[in-house]
């Protein structure tokens, strides 16, 4: 087929998704720019402002890689598939087209997008008569109780093997854990990030090859797992543990951190997604000669946090295999997992297995790839905040990277206590420290008029050791990492709904 160029050598390209279908953006080829993007795989432009070649994603990252093209009847305009590796408009939306001219009311298709400004309308301004406001108004504890119920109500429908009860079930789980989303922030104001499809199959692989290894310990291909999260569902965490077990095709369990060990009788499992207060908990059970409490329990997924290596070793010379998983909502789950075992390499996140880009700015970790978020939802501001103009996503956490690749983390940027001196203190670091006294149910470290406090949970007949197990701390830190001030707690410290304590 011979195409027909305008007069000034040009022809349309419209550029589409190859995975949804969107259309992206609108824009021209000559003969020239059209057999490079031919040449070269990703797609390459002519700009009729600059009259100059232009490969989209050169300076932005952005890149498109050419799936398929093909020519319309008349040979005059171009369909440009595309698998994108991000944004596709320079302003950062995923589309150039998002300029609503007309929408009809009674054929618009659903979104996910659409339902959750809906959820957000009613948490913002009460209707009355409406479901969502209800549930609101009932309070946290009557959403998660509709979201387990919808949980078990999944699970008998594909039992069933109903198609249409199974799609209706998923569906109204998807919008009960929507509503969750808006009672479920900690601290400051919650945030959307808006994923797609690129996302998930950006990321897919990277959460696959932790069952892909479990296999190859047991060496057996067809090996038959049961998986345990606590996670709650709106957390994405428990979203990559439903799609990577599925995939493996192996069986899902979903518990409660409240009922663990009934649940872990209840529903044997041999491998866990694992929050730190959870790890702590098993290490104890194993420490104390406690192991039948675990039953079939034979691998953690230890999920993003820092953990003290001493604890994963332990936990690995008793049996359990252990991975340690790095990733956020913000990149899809994705990042960097560690499968190391050895005492060098045990508490860190990871290396980079080419999954993503990784780099360190100023400390900061930094990622850039398929999984990170189209940005933070009607929030171009947060968005720039920790997306910048070449695509990478700055994490917030610490870290330092060593001589074999492995990346650790060494504490948040935010969370960083700058003191009178100038001089910078990882709360994160010192709290690793006091976790080590036998004495220490929970601990943080804060800033406290100037001084370093550490804030202690314990039972108060302990209180002098923990005083004691300070001191003797600080006299093997550098004078300004001291910790000057203790608080004590007989309560447990509060955590939000990820287990995470709050500062």
């Amino acid at each position: 087929m011979e195409l027909k160029f305008d007069e000034k050598g040009l022809i349309p390209a419209i550029v589409q998704d190859h995975y949804t279908k969107q259309v992206l953006t609108l824009a021209y080829m000559n003969a020239e720019t059209l057999a490079l993007t031919i040449a070269e795989g990703r797609t390459v432009f002519w700009s009729r402002s600059r009259q100059e070649i232009w490969r989209k994603g050169e300076t932005s990252g952005n890149v498109q890689r050419v799936v398929s093209i093909t020519a319309d009847c008349d040979a005059d305009a171009l369909v440009v598939e595309v698998v994108k590796d991000g944004p596709a408009c320079h302003t950062g939306a995923e589309s150039c087209f998002f300029n609503e001219v007309y929408v009809s009311p009674e054929l618009k298709q659903f979104s996910w997008q659409g339902l959750y400004e809906l959820i957000k309308g009613r948490k913002d301004t009460p209707t009355a008569g409406s479901y969502t406001t209800y549930l609101f108004e009932k309070g946290k504890e009557k959403i998660l109780k509709k979201v387990g119920e919808e949980c078990t109500e999944v699970i008998i429908a594909g039992e069933k093997e109903d198609k249409e009860e199974t799609v209706y079930e998923i569906s109204d789980l998807a919008y009960h854990v929507l509503v969750l989303m808006f009672t479920s922030g900690t601290t400051g104001r919650s945030k959307g990030v808006m994923l797609c499809e690129r996302n998930f199959f950006a990321v897919m692989p990277h959460h696959v090859r932790v069952g892909q290894r479990f296999c190859q310990l047991k060496n057996d291909p067809d090996l038959l797992v049961s998986h345990m999260t606590l996670l709650p569902m709106f957390h994405l965490g428990a979203f990559g543990c439903l799609f990577t077990w599925a995939w493996m095709g192996w069986a899902q369990n979903l518990g409660s951190l409240r009922s663990f060990y009934k649940d872990l009788k209840r529903m044997p499992s041999q491998d866990m997604a694992a929050v730190p207060v959870l790890v702590q908990s098993i290490h104890h059970d194993l420490m104390t000669g406690k192991q039948d409490k675990l039953g079939d329990l034979w691998a953690l997924n230890c999920m993003s946090a820092m953990f003290d290596p001493q604890t994963l070793m332990d936990l690995h010379d008793h049996g359990m295999v252990i991975s340690q998983l790095y990733g956020s909502t913000e990149t899809t789950g994705g990042g960097l997992i560690n499968f190391a075992e050895d005492a060098k390499h045990i508490g860190s996140i990871g290396k980079d297995d080419g999954h993503c880009e990784i780099k360190l700015d100023n400390g900061e970790l930094c990622m850039r790839g398929g999984d990170v978020m189209l940005g933070y939802y009607k929030d171009p501001e947060g968005t720039a905040e920790v997306v910048d103009a070449e695509g990478w996503f700055h994490t917030g956490d610490l870290a330092r990277v060593d001589e074999d690749g492995y990346y650790f983390l060494t504490g948040r940027k935010k969370n960083v206590i700058i003191l009178d001196s100038g001089e910078n203190v990882s709360p994160e670091e010192l709290e690793g420290l006091l976790a080590k006294c036998p004495a220490v149910k929970e601990c943080l470290v804060k800033e406290k008029g100037k001084k370093i406090c550490a804030v202690v949970c314990c039972e108060e007949a302990d209180q002098q050791a923990v005083r004691d197990f300070i001191t003797e701390t600080n006299r093997t830190l550098p004078l300004y990492k001291r910790m000057s001030a203790v608080e004590f707690s007989a309560q447990p410290l509060p955590r939000n709904a990820m287990g995470k304590l709050m500062r």
